[in-house]
C-alpha cells in the first residue's frame, strides 16, 4: 500500500519446531533484513561480526519471525538492532509448514536513505530446526550478504 512495504515468505517444513518459551534464534524462524541505504553502502558485503561492530546492523530494518512468538533474547539486544515503530510481523501454520509476513513503514526506508528510497537490498533466510536433531540448517533466498559467497548487491530491487 502507500504507507507500508510488505514481504511474505511461505516456508515448507515437515518438522516445525516452535515455542513461545524459546528465543526466536533457537527455533524455526524467518530472518528478514531490508537495506535502503544509498550505494555503495547498500551493495557492500561484510562479515556479520564486522557489520555489528561497524553499526551496519543498526541501519537495517530487520525481523526474526518465529511461528507463535518467542521469549525475549538478551543476546540480540547487544547487536544494536533498533525497535522500529510501525513494523509489524505475523506467522501462521499452514498445511505444509508455516507462512510469515513482515511490513515496514516506507517512511522508515526513506529516513535511512536520506530521501525517497530508490532501491532496496532484501536478505531473507529460513532457519530450520528438526525435532531430535542438535544442529539446524540455514537456507537463504539469495546468498547471505553477511556470509562469504554473496555477489555485491545481490537481492537488490530497484524502484521504477
Amino acid at each position: 500500500d502507500e504507507n507500508q512495504l510488505y514481504v511474505a515468505v511461505d516456508v515448507r517444513d515437515d518438522s516445525v519446531v516452535a515455542g513461545s518459551d524459546v528465543v526466536a534464534r533457537m527455533q524455526d524462524h524467518v530472518s528478514i533484513s531490508i537495506d535502503s541505504r544509498p550505494d555503495p553502502e547498500r551493495s557492500a558485503n561484510e562479515g556479520r561480526f564486522e557489520a555489528i561492530v561497524a553499526g551496519t546492523y543498526a541501519k537495517l530494518t530487520q525481523a526474526m519471525i518465529p511461528l507463535g512468538g518467542s521469549k525475549e533474547d538478551e543476546l540480540l539486544k547487544l547487536f544494536g538492532i533498533p525497535v522500529v515503530p510501525g513494523v509489524a510481523q505475523a506467522a501462521e501454520r499452514t498445511g505444509n509448514g508455516y507462512a510469515v509476513e513482515f511490513s515496514v513503514p516506507r517512511a522508515r526506508l526513506d529516513e535511512i536513505r536520506g530521501s525517497a528510497w530508490d532501491a532496496l537490498r532484501i536478505n531473507v533466510g529460513v532457519v530450520d530446526f528438526d525435532d531430535g536433531e542438535a544442529e539446524h540448517v540455514e537456507v537463504y533466498w539469495r546468498p547471505d550478504r553477511f556470509g562469504g559467497g554473496a555477489p555485491e548487491g545481490s537481492g537488490t530491487f530497484v524502484r521504477r
